[in-house]
């Protein structure tokens, strides 16, 4: 959903500012109640079998690799500490990911831990982040933070970071926004175009990632390469 907030089109558009990026780290976590725990199809080995990781985890490998691009990472590697329920569904999980040219990013999904819905991305000259990259704080504006001119003044007694925080008004709610090129896609299928290749494309490649994390975590944390097909 965040994919298609305005928000995201002006965090794209500052990423040029800050980059080139060569670090991520996002959360997307809450804690369930006992009966979620228990009983939501998302702890269910039938139901979701990648549990935290397939549902909280997709943002926040979908958003790491769209601040590289959707360049295809060459290794993961699961953290050790995940957690898994009796049915091998995990409920707690981390991991890192590694892209060519010795770039990288982590991220953490989790049922167990208390609300946290972070982005953050780090290149040569800033910085951006928020803590509502998933669902908006607001529902017709959203923020985020570029910081600039990172460092410490004064001989290293205070912080010189530039901080600016950027508002981004929205018409409608994202959900809408997801619908409505949805529709603008069908639309351009019935008047005899071509499907959309890029949404199969990074959907196909978030997937991938998640499986190959998954994949990990069930060997012991190993670090994987990560076999792309295009």
């Amino acid at each position: 959903m965040w994919m298609h907030h305005p928000r995201t089109a002006a965090m794209e558009a500052a990423l040029q500012e800050i980059g080139p990026v060569w670090d991520v780290d996002s959360a997307f976590t809450f804690k369930g109640s006992a009966d979620f725990l228990e009983n939501n199809v998302r702890v269910k080995a039938d139901g979701d079998p990648l549990g935290a990781l397939g549902d909280v985890g997709w943002y926040c490998v979908r958003a790491i690799l769209w601040a590289y691009d959707f360049t295809p990472p060459t290794h993961v590697a699961a953290h050790h500490g995940a957690l898994f329920n009796e049915a091998g569904v995990p409920l707690n999980i981390a991991a890192t990911l590694l892209f060519p040219g010795g770039r990288k990013a982590r991220f953490l999904a989790a049922f167990d831990t208390v609300f946290t819905s972070k982005l953050e991305v780090y290149g040569d000259r800033g910085s951006l982040r928020l803590r509502d990259f998933v669902i908006p704080t607001a529902e017709h504006e959203a923020s985020f933070v570029v910081a600039t001119a990172n460092g410490l003044a004064d001989g290293d007694t205070r912080i010189a970071t530039v901080e600016e925080t950027r508002t981004v008004r929205n018409a409608v709610t994202q959900e809408a926004a997801l619908w409505q090129r949805f529709a603008r896609e069908i639309e351009v299928v019935r008047a005899g175009g071509r499907a959309p290749e890029y949404w199969p494309r990074i959907a196909a490649l978030t997937e991938r990632v998640l499986s190959a994390v998954l994949a990990s975590a069930r060997q012991g944390c190993a670090l994987l390469p990560f076999e792309h097909r295009a």
